[in-house]
Parts: structure tokens; sequence; C-alpha cells
């Protein structure tokens, strides 16, 4: 009976899973890429209607 119990439980909803899914989301980096080069995004200056930069890679948007 017991081979039975195992069969019927749905491992897509046990709970070890969600946990896991909540830490890998936790540790995703939330820096967007540059459109220029593609390296993180840290800080965008806006210096002027035509003038933003951003760093650290000092791209020019």
């Amino acid at each position: 009976m017991t081979g039975d119990a195992l069969e019927e439980r749905d491992p897509a909803v046990s709970p070890e899973q969600d946990a896991s899914a909540d830490t890998d989301d936790d540790s995703a980096p939330a820096l967007s890429p540059c459109p220029r080069c593609g390296d993180p995004m840290v800080l965008v200056t806006v210096r002027g209607p035509g003038d933003r930069r951003v760093s650290p890679c000092g791209c020019r948007l």
C-alpha cells in the first residue's frame, strides 16, 4: 500500500521545490544590461536633453 501512496503524490507541488524556486529568484541579479555593450548598468546619469551616460561602462545612450 505504501507504493500506491507514493504514486498518487504529485512531485510538482512538493514544498521542497517551492522553497528552492523562491531562493533562485532572490539570487538573480537585479541589474539591467546596457543596451550598447551588455554590461550590467548600475547608474544612468542625465546631464542634458541629449547626454545620458551609463555607469560603470561609460556608454552614451
